[in-house]
């Protein structure tokens, strides 16, 4: 993650690894990428994450 200080706009990607942190051979998904965009770089931006060996989603936050 970038300090505020050099914060911008655009598209970017979060990739999570989740086998990694289960550690389980019957994961559904070994890595998770969250592509999002930034419109304005002075706010907060929440990227949250639910999942579970076997699912996953995300939504806008608050």
């Amino acid at each position: 993650m970038l300090p505020a200080a050099q914060a911008r706009t655009g598209d970017f990607e979060l990739r999570f690894w989740v086998a990694d942190y289960f550690k389980t051979p019957d994961v559904f998904a070994d890595i998770v990428p969250v592509r999002f965009t930034v419109a304005d770089a002075a706010q907060h931006y929440h990227v949250p994450l639910l999942c579970s060996p076997w699912s996953f989603g995300t939504y806008r936050g608050s």
